[in-house]
C-alpha cells in the first residue's frame, strides 16, 4: 500500500481568524495526527494558495508512520498578518488499511463462554490473499443441538482478523444402530399406502436392504404393476432419517401361493446407436437365468427372437447386422412369460 492518504478538504474552514480585518489573509495551513501536542506552527505544512480569506485544498498527505487503523488528523490555519493567531481546529477520522497479505491460517473455538478459551489453530496448506478451505471439525464431544462458533485469520505478517462468529447444528454425534425400516408403497402416478415397518435383522450402524424381510401387503398390490417403494430408517433412540426411493414390479406367481417383490432391473443398451453388434446388460437383476428376448421395428413386427442367459457373463450380444435402419424396441421375460424389462436402440 502506499504509504500516503490523499484528502479532499471540503467544507474545513481554513479561514484565517483575521480574515476581517483588512489586508488579513491565510497565511500558514498545517496539520498534525492524533491529537498530538504540537505547538502552533510545529505542524506539517501543507503547500497552500495564500493571500485568500478562504480556501479548499487538495494534498496527499504522508502516512508512512502510521500503524494500520483508524486515526484522527487536525488541520488549522494562520494570518498572515499573525496578529489574531490561529483558526480553530478542525479534525477528521481516516482509515489506513493493512497491506495485503496471504492468509496464512486460521483459528476457531466452539461454544466459547468467557473469551478465554483456547483456540484450534489450521494452518492453509497453500497460503493466498483468497483462501478457501474445507475444513472438518472434531465434534464428537459436542452434544446434539445447537453450538457456536467464532473464528478468525491470520496474515502472513501475524495479524489476526475480526472474530467472526456464526451457529451450527450438531446431530447423531455418536451414530446409532438402526433398530427398524419404515416403508410404503406408492403407485406409480397414484395414492401412497399405509405406514408399514419391519426390525427382524440385527441392528446395526450400517444396514442394506437385503439384512431384512419386508412384508409385502398383497391385498393393495396389483399384480404385474410398477410400484416405488418408500423408505426410511429408525434408530436406536426413535429418530427417523430421510426416505429413499426404490422402483419395484409387484408379481404373485399363477398359482397364487408364492407373493414377492422384485426389484425392476435397469436395461442398458450400448452401444446406441449400434452398426453390426448391440450389447444389453441387466442392472440389480436379482435371479439371473434364462430369459427370452424379442427385437419389434417401428410397426410392431417381430424382427428377432431368442432364448439367453445371464449365468455366464454379465452381458449379452445381439447381432443386428441384417436390420434395416430404424427405431427398434426390446421386451425381456421371464422364462414363465414374466415382464423383466425393455428397452429401445436405433440401428444406423
Amino acid at each position: 500500500m502506499r504509504a500516503f492518504v490523499a484528502l479532499l478538504l471540503f467544507g474545513i474552514a481554513l479561514n484565517a481568524s483575521s480574515q476581517f480585518i483588512q489586508g488579513a489573509y491565510i497565511g500558514k495551513v498545517e496539520y498534525f495526527f492524533n491529537n498530538a501536542a504540537v505547538g502552533f506552527g510545529q505542524g506539517i505544512s501543507i503547500n497552500a494558495p495564500f493571500n485568500t480569506g478562504s480556501t479548499e485544498i487538495t494534498a496527499e498527505l504522508n502516512v508512512a508512520v502510521l500503524s494500520p487503523g483508524f486515526h484522527l488528523i487536525t488541520f488549522r490555519a494562520s494570518d498572515t498578518l499573525w496578529s489574531r493567531g490561529w483558526s480553530h481546529p478542525v479534525t477528521r477520522v481516516f482509515f489506513k488499511s493493512w497491506p495485503e497479505q496471504n492468509v496464512a491460517g486460521f483459528r476457531y473455538r466452539i461454544d466459547p463462554k468467557t473469551g478465554e478459551e483456547p483456540w484450534t489453530y489450521q494452518a492453509f496448506p497453500s497460503p493466498s490473499t483468497n483462501a478457501i478451505m474445507n475444513l472438518e471439525m472434531n465434534a464428537g464431544s459436542l452434544d446434539d443441538g445447537v453450538h457456536y462458533l467464532e473464528a478468525s485469520a491470520k496474515s502472513a505478517n501475524g495479524v489476526w482478523s475480526h472474530i467472526s462468529k456464526g451457529t451450527f447444528f450438531s446431530y447423531f454425534a455418536i451414530p446409532s444402530k438402526i433398530k427398524a425400516l419404515e416403508y410404503y408403497f406408492e403407485e406409480e402416478g397414484g395414492a401412497a399406502g399405509p405406514l408399514l415397518s419391519v426390525n427382524n435383522f440385527t441392528p446395526s450402524t450400517h444396514l442394506t436392504l437385503d439384512s431384512a424381510t419386508f412384508s409385502v401387503p398383497v391385498s393393495n398390490l396389483v399384480n404385474l404393476k410398477k410400484y416405488y417403494v418408500w423408505v426410511r430408517a429408525v434408530d436406536e433412540n426413535g429418530n427417523r432419517g430421510l426416505y429413499m426411493k426404490d422402483t419395484i414390479t409387484y408379481h404373485t406367481s399363477t398359482t397364487g401361493i408364492r407373493d414377492h417383490i422384485l426389484l425392476t432391473p435397469e436395461l442398458i443398451v450400448f452401444p446406441n446407436p449400434a452398426a453390426d453388434l448391440v450389447n444389453i446388460k441387466l442392472v440389480t437383476l436379482d435371479q439371473p437365468g434364462d430369459l427370452f428376448m424379442k427385437i419389434f421395428d417401428e410397426t410392431g413386427r417381430i424382427v428377432s427372437e431368442e432364448k439367453f442367459s445371464f449365468t455366464e457373463r454379465d452381458h449379452y450380444s445381439i447381432d443386428v447386422s441384417g436390420l434395416i435402419n430404424g427405431v427398434y424396441r426390446i421386451t425381456i421375460n421371464s422364462s414363465a412369460g414374466r415382464p423383466v424389462a425393455r428397452a429401445t436402440f436405433v440401428k444406423k
